[in-house]
């Protein structure tokens, strides 16, 4: 049976997504994730903390958390049984307080704080919206459709001009403004006509005869102009999405 690790960096290898990548979408430092890929679990924090990052990560490479979950198995750790002796002055002691439940009360309490703050920096994770938490290219949600419009026809006021030739197929061109990742493909082939990394500054163009499938993971570091038309920032810092435009 493959180890939690294993499964782990089989399915990043196998998307072609670095540890970098997956730091910047999960916001899971990286020695965590070279962790969890590894079963190394003394280099992870309390295993409530952990268990949450396994989640967040599995959910990004498409792996079902329960699953992964079920595979975490950090060492079992054993609390000494202690007890409070009574006092050396002669007076018989009527029963010892357990240092076991003592500990055991203080362990649940901690254990339920921290169940609340791992809540409440998920939900924060998940809070903006159209943010998708699985990674490329496993779980891909349904993109949003652009119809392009057509081109305005310019006016004149004294000598008439002939109405502009249509274009044909749809041609985008992206500007990077912020690092980002994206991935494009042409008329619904499987083949992407790029797959990477851009860094500010970057221009690309691309042709399609009917439609183009974009998917970015910094959407506000995206600039696209469509057949000539500027449509601006995709969406929010941070925000992992898909579009798609088709031929006017």
């Amino acid at each position: 049976m493959p180890t939690m690790g294993e499964v782990l960096r089989e399915a990043r290898y196998r998307q072609t997504v670095s540890l970098e990548q997956a730091e910047a979408y999960t916001k899971v430092r990286k020695k965590y994730l070279i962790a969890l890929e590894e079963d190394d679990y003394a280099e992870l924090p309390s295993p409530v903390y952990a268990r949450g990052f396994l989640q967040i990560y599995a959910e990004f490479l498409g792996i079902d958390p329960i699953v992964a979950d079920k595979m975490f198995q950090p060492p079992q750790g054993r609390v000494p049984e202690l007890g409070i002796r009574p006092a050396a002055s002669g007076i018989p002691a009527s029963g010892g307080l357990s240092m076991r439940g003592l500990v055991t009360v203080l362990l649940s309490a901690l254990g339920i704080g921290a169940i609340f703050l791992l809540y409440w920096q998920y939900t924060a994770f998940t809070s903006s919206p159209g943010e998708i938490r699985s990674g490329p290219p496993v779980a891909i949600t349904t993109p949003t459709s652009y119809l392009v419009a057509p081109l305005p026809s310019p006016t004149a006021t004294t000598i008439p001009a002939p109405s502009p030739t249509p274009v044909r197929g749809v041609e985008v061109v992206v500007t990077i403004t912020e690092r980002s990742w994206m991935r494009v493909t042409a008329d619904g082939a499987i083949q992407p006509l790029f797959e990477g990394e851009l860094q500010s500054g970057d221009t690309r163009n691309w042709k399609a005869k009917d439609r183009i499938d974009m998917r970015v993971g910094n959407a506000a570091g995206v600039e696209v102009t469509v057949n000539g038309m500027r449509q601006g920032k995709l969406g929010a810092s941070g925000e992992v999405k898909n579009v798609s435009w088709g031929r006017q």
